[in-house]
């Protein structure tokens, strides 16, 4: 689909979606009805009405047409699992095989895969749409087709950030735009409530390349006397990791290159 699609305003805090405009409801529900998907080698625009969102960052919750779906009941513990655990290692193409060692590493035999078999069939009605999950050949994959997931949106911000900061033909105003949307995205640590060793490693791998990414462009900024924007840069990390000792110092160094103390008003 070729035209593109607006909201009427910006995202507000507490809503699952903004309000839309009339033109707005009738494209998405066009989209929505007829199952388009974005093109496979363009990034969708931000606000493309996705069957499914999907957020692991500071928080789990699953929207479904914009409506945040709820999850009650011990029966659904072990399919939202699978679930997390399929975004874990990627959300495409992850073996059966890496899914059931993962989840249920205490079976053996028939039963693994019994009980794999049972929390892929109640995912899918928990989610009521079975086409997001796509199980071929023995592996698994969640449709980015149909489903908008915040750390895969994280990996492709942090790209382009990395990218820019390769290039000298980015502009400060450039690299503010890809670090306001980076920190919008990343509010928080990849499933910081599941204690699993199949989400400590990504949830580790992502912190390190978020916190990296902000080191860098601060450093950036730094080397071309911009402290403002590079104090700017540093709480930002601080913000979601207020452990980082190398935000903090290069935090203090900004300070004192401006000639205040670290905890004096911006």
């Amino acid at each position: 689909m070729n035209a593109p699609y607006r909201r009427a305003a910006p995202l507000s805090e507490g809503r699952a979606e903004p309000p839309y405009s009339i033109e707005d409801k009738y494209i998405a529900g066009v989209i929505r009805k007829r199952r388009l998907a974005p093109s496979h080698d363009v990034e969708a625009p931000e606000n493309w009405p996705w069957p499914f969102r999907i957020h692991t960052l500071g928080r789990f919750a699953v929207l479904k047409d914009g409506e945040a779906m709820d999850f009650t009941g011990k029966a659904s513990r072990k399919p939202l699992e699978l679930l997390k655990a399929l975004i874990a290692f990627g959300g495409e193409e992850v073996s059966e095989d890496a899914l059931i060692d993962a989840l249920w590493p205490e079976l053996e035999g028939d039963r693994t895969q019994q009980s794999f078999e049972m929390a892929l069939h109640r995912l899918r009605k928990l989610l009521g749409d079975d086409a997001v999950l796509v199980l071929k050949n023995q592996r698994l994959t969640l449709d980015a087709r149909y489903v908008w997931v915040d750390a895969r949106a994280v990996e492709r911000a942090l790209q382009r950030l990395e990218t820019g900061l390769r290039s000298d033909a980015t502009s400060p105003a450039e690299l503010d735009c890809l670090e306001r949307r980076l920190c919008s995205l990343y509010p928080g640590h990849f499933l910081p409530g599941e204690a699993g060793a199949w989400a400590l490693e990504p949830r580790e791998r992502l912190r390190g390349r978020f916190l990296r990414a902000l080191e860098k462009l601060g450093a950036h900024h730094e080397a071309r006397r911009d402290a403002p924007r590079a104090l700017r840069c540093y709480q930002s990390g601080l913000d979601i990791e207020p452990r980082s000792e190398t935000l903090h110092s290069r935090l203090m160094s900004c300070h004192r290159s401006l000639g205040r103390a670290p905890n004096a008003p911006s």
